[in-house]
């Protein structure tokens, strides 16, 4: 699995748009505009596919112990 396929998940199961995993993507000390989440959204075979790095969701906010 991809950490494309995970951010996908993640921002479905959030109900979140690419501007709202921009600003979530920020508390973690990630830059990323809409545009490049848009990309890594994609599926493998759609044209304009990238990678997402794996920094990426390791630098994901983490839930506070509860």
């Amino acid at each position: 699995m991809l950490s494309n396929d995970i951010l996908r998940s993640v921002r479905y199961i959030l109900k979140a748009n690419n501007n709202d995993l921009v600003r979530i993507l920020a508390l973690g000390n990630v830059e990323a505009t809409a545009e490049q989440i848009a990309v890594w959204l994609r599926k493998e075979d759609e044209e304009g596919f990238q990678r997402c790095p794996d920094i990426v969701l390791s630098s994901f906010p983490q839930w506070p112990d509860l």
